[in-house]
């Protein structure tokens, strides 16, 4: 198979980038109507925004130094999907919450710069050196381990618990850890900042395992039977003050 064969190429760089912009997020809002939509209206244009503002320059440097190498390509297209899992990504949350989007951007990232590679870079950017080529193979290798590592921590299980009945304020401006009872046993649990500690109440618990230290560890992710507590900073002072300090002991569901 003859890779400098021209017969599936462009002529420009400019086209190449374009048509690795689109192509994979084109190719992924096919999947349904919705993402389509979404596609059309945000993914698409943001994709050639990085374009623009990444792509094009790394580009341009890859080809004076006379890298431009297949590896590089690929590692090139995640660096212009950095932008993209950073604003889509969940925002306040451990890491952990955010790994499946960060990896979907990576692999969509990927599938870019192949593109680049096959319908330009192929054909027109095939003066590179051992060198480029040695730091493109590592830089990929990296990426790949880095990848494969993230995705062994990205499942969030949720579990059943329950607040305990003393011992922490009502409300904090700050994150804070806070006591709960899990199957028996207390555990201390993560709570975001400006969320109340309603007591001796049913809560849902986000159970994850931390990708620097391996611990497991949990937060507060709603309350059952007070569904609308999470929103205590938007709620006027009126609206704070109907906020239940403890849950009622019949399981009655709470609506304010």
């Amino acid at each position: 198979m003859d890779l400098t064969s021209s017969k599936f190429s462009v002529d420009t760089p400019y086209k190449g980038l374009v048509i690795a912009s689109i192509l994979p997020v084109a190719g992924l809002a096919m999947t349904s109507p919705e993402a389509m939509l979404i596609a059309i209206a945000i993914a698409i244009p943001f994709s050639l925004l990085c374009m623009m503002l990444i792509g094009a320059p790394v580009y341009y440097l890859l080809k004076r130094l006379r890298i431009l190498n297949f590896p590089l390509c690929i590692f090139s297209g995640v660096l212009c999907s950095v932008p993209g899992s950073m604003m889509f990504s969940p925002s306040g949350l451990p890491i952990e919450f955010s790994l499946s989007s960060y990896i979907s951007f990576s692999l969509l990232g990927a599938v870019g710069g192949f593109v680049f590679w096959a319908v330009y870079a192929r054909v027109h950017g095939r003066d590179q050196n051992k060198l480029g080529l040695g730091i493109g193979f590592a830089l990929v290798a990296g990426l790949a381990t880095a990848i494969l590592y993230s995705n062994d921590f990205k499942t969030i299980e949720y579990v059943d618990g329950r607040t305990l009945p003393q011992g922490v304020s009502f409300v904090d401006w700050h994150e804070r850890l806070v006591p709960v009872k899990v199957q028996g046993e207390e555990l201390m649990a993560r709570l975001a900042e400006q969320v109340p500690y309603i007591s001796n109440c049913e809560t849902s618990l986000s159970k994850w395992r931390d990708m620097f230290t391996h611990e497991i560890k949990y937060s507060v992710s709603h309350y059952p039977q007070v569904p609308r507590a999470h929103h205590f900073k938007v709620f006027s002072e009126e609206g704070k003050a109907k906020v239940p300090r403890e849950c009622p002991p019949d399981g009655k569901v709470i609506f304010f």
